[in-house]
Parts: structure tokens; C-alpha cells; sequence
């Protein structure tokens, strides 16, 4: 999906095509004790022209384009589930009817392979994901995000920390 940034270790550019699926986040939910139901929050989600991740790894970083790319929020039984492209899946816990939060430390796995056809997996874990809904229509969003991951392949583990603070419109 996207071309390798450091041909000596091309595990990163999967890494960084995970995490163009994987930006999830929100603002605003500080403060706030009131729960919310939810009810506005699940649908398509798509990133706004310009939207991108900061992918911070132990050797480079980088900037990954998010544009047009999205995910979809569910609600399974009465949960908010966040879905990425790559099936990584992360819980949204409404604060208001407006703001939402993802939980801590709720981790997600993804097996894949590297640019090369080496087998790799990459473990992410969610420090902060916040969302915002636009107060008229709930037809945007905002979210501030932070997910630190560890991808391990033949060529070793990399530590990386992938962070972004982006708009989204709901897809029709």
C-alpha cells in the first residue's frame, strides 16, 4: 500500500500501513462525568484531506498520509467497537453524547507480512483515543489519538509510537 521509507528494513513499511488504518482518537472528553449512550458515533468514518499519523520509531520517523482512509464504529450489543481495515479493533466508552474514549491499555494484534513476504506481527496498545462529535449533525469528528506498537519480524522488533490528531466526516 505504501512504499517501504527505509529499504533496509522494509517491516516498516507495513508498520506504517497499519497505522494509516490504525488512527483513532478524540478531544475534548477531559472533565467530563456524564455518560452518554453513544448513539451518534457508529457508522463509516473517513479522513479529511491532510489528515496523517506521526510514526515515531526507534530508528526513524515519519508522517503517514490517513486521507481517505477510515474505519467504522459499531455497536455490538450495547458496545461501541472501533474497527480498522486491518480487523484491529479497539472500545469506545461514550463520556457524553458528544465525546467518546477509547480504553487504555486495551491492545490489539495483527499478523501480516513484510514487504519482502516475511511473516511479522505487529502488537499495538492504546494509550489515549479520544472523539469528538460535531455538536450540529454529528456528520464530523475529531480524534486525538496515541498507540504505542511493537512489530516483530526476521529482521527483529521494532518499537514504534504512532500519534495524530485528525478530522473525519461520516461516509454515506
Amino acid at each position: 500500500m505504501y512504499p517501504p521509507l527505509v529499504a533496509s528494513r522494509p517491516s516498516l513499511s507495513s508498520l506504517l500501513a497499519l497505522a494509516a488504518v490504525l488512527g483513532a482518537s478524540c478531544v475534548g472528553a477531559d472533565g467530563d462525568d456524564g455518560g452518554g449512550d453513544g448513539g451518534d458515533f457508529p457508522g463509516t468514518w473517513q479522513y479529511q484531506e491532510g489528515s496523517f499519523s506521526f510514526v515515531n520509531c526507534t530508528f526513524s520517523s515519519t508522517t503517514v498520509e490517513l486521507t481517505r482512509s477510515g474505519f467504522v464504529i459499531g455497536d455490538e450489543d450495547g458496545t461501541l467497537v472501533r474497527t480498522n481495515p486491518d480487523g484491529c479493533r479497539f472500545t469506545i466508552v461514550p463520556t457524553t453524547a458528544r465525546h467518546a474514549r477509547g480504553v487504555p491499555g486495551e491492545g490489539c494484534t495483527v499478523d501480516g507480512t513484510d514487504a519482502l513476504g516475511n511473516p511479522m506481527t505487529t502488537v499495538y496498545t492504546l494509550e489515549s483515543l479520544l472523539l469528538e462529535l460535531k455538536p450540529d449533525d454529528a456528520s464530523q469528528m475529531i480524534e486525538v489519538f496515541f498507540l504505542a506498537s511493537e512489530q516483530t519480524s526476521a529482521l527483529g522488533t521494532i518499537d514504534c509510537e504512532i500519534s495524530g490528531d485528525n478530522t473525519l466526516d461520516r461516509a454515506p
